[in-house]
C-alpha cells in the first residue's frame, strides 16, 4: 500500500495543536485507507530522546529523509532542533525533491511576544531563501493548508475543498469553519454577500407568512419573486466567489517552499488578511514589466540565467494575478476577465520563451485552459487544452488528468453545439480513464 508520510517539528508550546493536527491526520487517513493510500505521521513524542541535548539526530534524520512532507510549526520562539530540522528539509527538497517543506507560524496572543530566535529565523527565511512562511490564527487553518498540500502532493490539479454553509469540508470530512480562517473571516466582500443573503432569507420568510393570510395579492406575489431573483443571483455570485478564494489559497500554498519576489510576498500577506482587492493592486503593478523583462531575456539569452529566474517568479506572479482579480469587486466582471486573460497570456508567452520546466509548464496551461473554458472563449481553451495534453502526455504520459482534459475539450464542444466533435473527445476521456484508472 503506498504511503504519505509527513514529518512534524514543533516545539512544546505548540503540544495542543500537535494533538490536535494529529487526530486531524488520523481521520485523513482512514479516507486515504479506502484508496489503498496510508498517511504516516511522524511526531517528536513518537520519536526517543525527543527535543533534548541527548536525542539521537541521525535517527532523526532519517525520518526526515524518508518524509514526503515536513511541516514545521512555531509560535514565539525558533528552537535549534526544529530549525536545524527545516534546513535539513529544505536542503533535501532542494536537491532531491523530497520533503516539500512548509513552515507555519501561530499568531500570538495579547500579552505574548516573539523570541529574537523566531524574529531572526522569520528574516534569513525570505532575505535569504525567498521562502513565504504562512501564518496561522486557528488549527482550522492548519488543517485546510495540510489538505491542499496533500491534494498537490498527489498532482491533483484542481481544489477538492469546498464551503458548505459554514463549514469547509474535504469529501464529507469537515476541515473547518470559514470564521475561523482569516482570510475568508477579515473579507469584507465575503462577510458583506453572507450578511446580504442573511437579509434577503428573512425577507423572503416575511413575505411568505404575509402571503399565507393575503394569497391572492399580486403586488405581494411580484415582490417575492423579484426577493428570490435577487436571493438566487447573489447566492451563484457568493458561490462562485467562495470558491475562488479557495482556488486563491492553493495557489499561494503552491508557491511555498518556491522562491518568491517581494511584491509576491507582499500580495501574500495581503489576501491573509482578507485583502484581496490590495493583493490584487500590488500583483498589478509587479507585473507590468513582464513583457519587456521577457524581450531582455531574449536578448541576452546566453548570459541571462539571473534574468531566467527573475521571470520564472514572473510567471508566479502572473498566476497569482489571474486568481486574485477575478476576485475584486472593485472591478466589473468584464475588467476582472480582460486583466486574467492577459495575465495568463503573458504567463504563457514568458513559459514558452525561458525554457519553463515542464511540470510547472504544464500546471500554467492547465490553469489557463479551465479558464478560458469558465469564461467562454471557446476556441483559445481548446488549444491550450490541447497544448496541455500535448506536454502533459510527453511529459508523464496517459494519465487521470489528461483524460480529464480531454473531457474538458468535450464539454467545450458540447457548449459550441457541435456534438459529434464533443462525443469523440468524451470517448477519448472515457477510455483513458479505462486504461489508467
Amino acid at each position: 500500500m503506498k504511503e504519505i508520510k509527513v514529518f512534524l517539528a514543533s516545539s512544546e508550546e505548540l503540544e495542543q495543536d500537535r494533538e490536535a493536527f494529529g487526530n486531524f491526520i488520523r481521520r485523513l487517513d482512514n479516507l486515504y485507507e479506502k484508496r489503498g493510500i496510508r498517511i504516516r505521521l511522524f511526531e517528536w513524542e513518537d520519536l526517543d530522546s525527543a527535543y533534548n541535548d541527548k536525542r539521537k539526530q541521525d535517527e532523526y534524520n532519517e525520518y526526515i529523509k524518508q518524509s514526503d512532507i515536513f511541516l514545521a510549526l512555531f509560535r514565539t520562539k525558533a528552537g535549534k532542533f526544529t530549525v536545524e530540522e527545516f534546513n535539513l528539509a529544505k536542503d533535501l527538497y532542494k536537491n532531491h525533491g523530497l520533503p516539500k517543506p512548509h513552515v507555519y507560524c501561530r499568531d500570538l496572543n495579547e500579552g505574548e511576544t516573539e523570541d529574537k530566535t523566531l524574529t531572526d529565523f522569520k528574516k534569513d527565511l525570505f532575505e535569504n531563501l525567498k521562502y513565504f512562511f504562512a501564518r496561522y490564527t486557528s488549527r482550522d487553518s492548519l488543517n485546510l493548508h495540510f489538505v491542499m498540500q496533500l491534494q498537490l502532493f498527489e498532482n491533483s490539479l484542481e481544489n477538492k475543498v469546498d464551503v458548505d454553509g459554514d463549514k469547509l469540508v474535504y469529501e464529507g470530512i469537515n476541515v473547518g469553519r470559514v470564521d475561523k480562517i482569516d482570510f475568508f473571516a477579515k473579507n469584507k466582500d465575503f462577510i458583506r454577500m453572507r450578511e446580504d443573503l442573511k437579509d434577503l432569507n428573512e425577507d423572503i420568510r416575511d413575505l411568505l407568512l404575509r402571503q399565507a393570510s393575503a394569497p391572492e395579492d399580486e403586488n405581494l406575489k411580484n415582490r417575492i419573486q423579484e426577493k428570490q431573483n435577487k436571493r438566487n443571483a447573489l447566492q451563484k455570485e457568493f458561490e462562485h466567489y467562495r470558491k475562488q478564494i479557495l482556488r486563491i489559497e492553493r495557489r499561494i500554498i503552491e508557491l511555498q517552499g518556491q522562491e518568491i519576489n517581494e511584491a509576491v510576498k507582499r500580495a501574500m500577506e495581503a489576501f491573509a488578511e482578507g485583502e484581496v482587492n490590495k493583493a490584487d493592486i500590488i500583483l498589478s503593478e509587479a507585473t507590468q514589466g513582464v513583457a519587456q523583462r521577457r524581450e531582455e531575456y531574449i536578448e541576452h539569452k546566453k548570459t541571462g540565467e539571473q534574468m531566467r529566474k527573475k521571470l520564472l517568479a514572473d510567471i508566479d506572479a502572473l498566476l497569482l494575478k489571474a486568481e486574485t482579480v477575478l476576485s475584486n469587486t472593485d472591478k466589473t466582471i468584464e475588467e476582472r476577465k480582460s486583466e486574467a486573460l492577459n495575465a495568463y497570456k503573458e504567463a504563457d508567452k514568458t513559459a514558452q520563451e525561458i525554457d519553463c520546466p515542464a511540470e510547472k509548464y504544464i500546471e500554467l496551461l492547465y490553469k489557463y485552459g479551465i479558464f478560458l473554458a469558465d469564461y467562454a472563449y471557446y476556441k483559445e481553451s481548446i488549444e491550450v487544452n490541447l497544448r496541455f495534453i500535448r506536454l502533459s502526455e510527453e511529459t508523464n504520459g496517459q494519465n487521470d488528468i489528461t483524460a480529464t482534459s480531454y473531457n474538458n475539450i468535450g464539454n467545450v464542444y458540447d457548449d459550441l453545439g457541435d456534438y459529434y466533435k464533443a462525443l469523440e473527445f468524451h470517448h477519448k476521456a472515457l477510455e483513458m480513464f479505462k486504461d489508467v484508472l
